[in-house]
């Protein structure tokens, strides 16, 4: 499923988007339910800002679609091409209650089918990010969360539900098809297998909402002279701070 102007000194931009849970460095915390009762909105890194201008500033259809990086157990790279969805991000000031793990960090939004290989390689994933018109890539390693049927979170089930919606109705379709990467014999009826509809009204099991928190950013600008690179990392306690290195 695919950014303008070198900005390490930008500050932050401020977003108001919805509350996200994100998966821990050590790939265990899982996200409770929340009750949204603040509207002070979270303030989103530098880099997110950089991005964002990219998106505008380039006029083209593929700019959405990114190239996810994740291992295989057998210690594999595997790689595809997934579109972003967009943002979601906790707001400042939000109520919790005492079991909830969430954070203001920025999340990019994907989704995937339950049953395909990703769910269930390394939650440690990276995506490179290239943006033709401005000849920018950024790199964005952290950690994944996979928001599924049996989350119990009431923020993250509107999230997917909402996404469902937004989708086409052949993407939608295509959750009731065979399970993907699954073997499929010569003679099998693609009419029966591959015509099919699914319900806007009713989220497929298959249907997963896939979000990344970042934790390290690269950031290559191609066009001009010099090159420039930045690198981005998130401290102890959330902040971001960009240091420029050697393209």
């Amino acid at each position: 499923e695919m950014t303008l102007a070198f900005g390490h000194h930008a500050r932050s931009a401020l977003l108001t988007l919805f509350v996200v849970s994100p998966l821990a460095r050590q790939g265990r915390r899982s996200a409770s339910s929340l009750c949204m009762a603040s509207n002070a909105p979270a303030v989103s890194p530098g880099w997110k800002a950089l991005i964002d201008q990219s998106i505008k500033s380039n006029d083209v259809a593929h700019k959405n679609f990114v190239q996810l990086a994740t291992v295989t157990d057998a210690g594999l790279p595997a790689v595809r091409t997934v579109v972003f969805r967009g943002w979601m991000q906790k707001e400042e000031g939000d109520v919790v209650n005492a079991q909830d793990t969430l954070d203001t960090d920025v999340h990019l939004k994907f989704i995937t089918d339950m049953r395909s290989h990703k769910m269930l390689q390394s939650k440690v994933a990276e995506v490179c990010w290239y943006f033709t018109e401005t000849r920018e890539q950024f790199r964005l390693r952290g950690d994944l969360i996979m928001v599924t049927n049996e989350s119990t979170d009431s923020g993250l089930i509107l999230q997917r539900n909402g996404l469902w919606k937004s989708i086409s109705d052949s993407a939608r379709a295509a959750y009731e098809w065979p399970a993907p990467g699954s073997d499929r014999a010569e003679d099998a009826d693609d009419e029966k297998d591959y015509k099919c509809t699914a319900d806007i009204g009713s989220v497929s099991d298959n249907f997963v909402l896939m979000l990344l928190r970042p934790t390290y950013i690269d950031h290559l600008r191609l066009k001009g002279f010099p090159q420039k690179r930045s690198i981005w990392s998130m401290s102890d306690d959330h902040s971001w701070e960009p240091q420029l290195i050697n393209p």
